[in-house]
């Protein structure tokens, strides 16, 4: 199984080793090879023959070459990304993570940090002026400088110097943000870029079969230029990286409504049908793209959250009973909902803090924007806040149909800080996913998720792969024991107290809560709302600071559940931000227990009653109901409705209101 794969995950596949010998029960069209007497193989030659397997031991093997520096080095710019890239060697590799200033950066940093535990954190320190060259060039001589390949000599090359024959093809381009993630992949995992001319487009767009192959022919293409083997699985060529901000639905020309194939699922095969890679799609901006490969580069998880949404009787071989026994007995932190208490309240229970897991799996039914729990649905705003990267499988279907758009399951869960994904972009019956024990005994013997998803022989279908192909289970190369920052970085706490002592509290703030400082973030938060609130217009900060700091701060103050806190940052946002649907939706997380407990506060019942969520309408009406008549009379609540109802998003939302609102 691999010199890699650690103690826990050799158990956790060893505990799922059964499902994958009788895979051909579970919707796999591939049976293990039998002896003359029609008994099984031995579990290891089975698995051994599997090009999936194949593929990872290659891919695995290449990470663990290299031993990991445990700081984190986090740059301003594409430019210093690049810079800090090149400072990689064949040697030791350390993550590189972007902050381009946003609340999704700060976030994705913290928890990226929370999981990776490195002994220091850094801020790159380059002054330097922008360089001329193309990004295509500077990627390329990063590429070379992470691997020592002279500038003169070829990098493929370079690599078969070193006994490296790549597994893997990452497409590109340098009109698209996930660039940054070729650049990691290529970098990491000797992966040839193949740099294609194409604009930007939508990923919640549709394109025809042809365009999504003359895509995947970049690939195809620069492996024969190499003179990498790529037409057959368990050849060179197994995976290929997209990276590319495209269409992610492929439907025939001509073809009806129900038309559709996933991208990640029509990427990687020859105009027959038949599978030569499996294939990864990164589509965010440089920023989140480039944190999606470095979870995928360096992090492990031994932590699973499964949440059993089916009732207990139905489609037996996918209910999580048996595989959350098998976590469990592997050693794995579990937190497991069984079917029998798979309802819309336990979720919400279970959410109202975020997600610790590294690794998710929820049954589910329902579209894009809502899903189904012991036939009570929820939306996506329900989705929960996840304190450190998690890889998630969802089975559903229309999860991923639109994975840009924030207001649904896959994008809510990326935007959240997913940076591995398996969901469905239109309807593909339940056999298109593997049950879970299927999927984990794959995993645990080393495959990578893009493999280890599919079920092998199945013609082009309607499951998504989001993220780097090669992501795995296994575990990264050995840690030095002392991190080693380089010369051209300072210390992030440095810059804290300098930060601090300069009244530059939202720059202060945003590194702290970047360091996992949430005690410190939440008692300076306070202090400072404090203060403003005294001062008024002699205070320090301005109500721009003031906004800026509540951003900053609200994320903190909802993972440590102080909802006192966290409602006085919310009023101080900008209305505008107050309106965002990540925001929300953490107010919504964080209050419900607060307005179920029986003595609602009036702040709280007016901050829900100011931010009921169009999507969820109904709902959010019900249950701040009884709060709203307990705080401020019946007369209110008719009022509150009446509200709703003039603001409705659509006549169904509207007449339920009109026969929920009191006569």
């Amino acid at each position: 199984m691999g010199m890699n794969i650690p103690h826990r995950l050799r158990l956790l596949g060893a505990c799922f080793l059964a499902a994958f010998c009788h895979a051909s029960a579970l919707g796999q069209s591939d049976s293990p090879p039998t002896t003359g007497e029609g008994q099984p193989q031995s579990i290891p030659d089975a698995i051994a023959r599997h090009p999936g397997f194949i593929l990872g031991q290659r891919a695995n093997s290449i990470i663990a070459a290299r031993t990991i520096n445990p700081i984190v080095v986090i740059v301003d710019s594409t430019d210093d990304y690049l810079s800090a890239l090149q400072l990689w060697s064949p040697r030791a590799i350390f993550p590189i993570l972007i902050d381009d200033g946003s609340d999704a950066a700060q976030e994705n940093i913290a928890r990226f940090v929370r999981a990776f535990e490195p002994g220091s954190i850094v801020r790159w320190n380059d002054a330097a002026d922008a360089p001329a060259s193309t990004i295509r060039e500077r990627t390329e001589r990063a590429v070379r400088a992470a691997w020592d390949i002279d500038p003169e000599t070829p990098l493929i090359d370079g690599w078969r110097a070193i006994g490296l024959t790549p597994c893997a093809i990452a497409i590109t381009s340098e009109q698209h943000a996930p660039w940054t993630a070729a650049a990691a992949l290529s970098a990491a995992r000797g992966m040839p870029i193949a740099w294609i001319d194409r604009r930007p487009g939508n990923p919640n767009a549709i394109m025809t079969p042809e365009d999504a192959r003359s895509i995947a022919d970049a690939a195809s293409t620069l492996a024969n230029d190499l003179g990498l083997s790529w037409r057959a699985l368990a050849d060179d060529i197994d995976g290929v990286a997209v990276c590319l901000r495209i269409p992610g639905r492929i439907r025939e020309q001509g073809g009806d409504n129900d038309a559709f194939r996933a991208l990640t699922d029509v990427v990687g095969r020859h105009a027959d049908g038949s599978r030569w890679a499996y294939a990864g799609w990164v589509f965010a901006d440089e920023a989140a793209s480039a944190y999606q490969a470095m979870c995928s580069i360096f992090l492990n998880t031994n932590s699973a959250w499964l949440f059993d949404g089916y009732a207990p009787d139905f489609a037996p071989p996918y209910n999580l009973a048996r595989a959350a026994g098998a976590f469990e007995q592997s050693g794995w932190e579990l937190t497991f909902t069984p079917a029998e208490a798979g309802h819309r309240n336990a979720w919400r229970q279970r959410t109202q803090r975020g997600i610790d897991a590294g690794f998710i799996h929820v049954n589910s039914a329902g579209h894009s924007n809502w899903f189904n729990l012991s036939d009570q649905r929820v939306y996506a705003s329900d989705i929960p806040a996840l304190n450190r990267p998690a890889i998630v499988h969802f089975i559903h279907s229309f999860s991923a149909q639109s994975p840009a758009n924030e207001a649904t399951i896959a994008g809510r869960f990326l935007d959240h800080g997913a940076y591995a994904y398996v969901g469905s972009m239109h309807e593909p019956t339940l056999g298109a996913f593997l049950p879970l024990d299927n999927l984990m005994a794959r995993l645990g013997v080393g495959m990578p998720l893009g493999a280890a998803a599919r079920v092998d022989g199945a013609p082009e279908w309607r499951i998504q792969i989001f993220g780097d192909p090669l992501v795995s289970l296994v575990r990264r190369g050995e840690r030095l024991g002392e991190a080693s920052p380089p010369e051209n970085a300072r210390p992030v706490r440095e810059l804290i107290r300098e930060q601090l002592q300069a009244r530059r509290i939202v720059d202060g703030v945003r590194n702290m809560a970047m360091l996992g400082q949430d005690a410190q973030v939440i008692r300076l938060a306070r202090a400072t709302l404090a203060d403003f609130t005294s001062k008024g217009g002699d205070s320090d900060l301005g109500r721009d600071d003031i906004a800026k700091l509540a951003r900053a701060a609200l994320p903190v103050a909802f993972r440590n559940g102080d909802a006192e806190l966290f409602a006085q940052l919310y009023l101080a946002l900008d209305p505008a931000d107050a309106e965002r649907h990540d925001l929300r939706a953490m107010l919504w997380q964080i209050m419900r227990p607060e307005i179920r407990g029986g003595d609602p506060t009036p702040l709280h019942v007016s901050l829900l009653r100011a931010h009921v969520r169009g999507e969820s309408m109904v709902e959010d009406a019900a249950e701040l109901r009884s709060a709203i008549e307990r705080v401020h009379g019946s007369a209110a609540v008719a009022d509150f409705y009446g509200r709703l109802i003039d603001r409705a998003p659509n006549d169904r939302i509207r007449n339920q209101l009109t026969r929920d609102s009191p006569r």
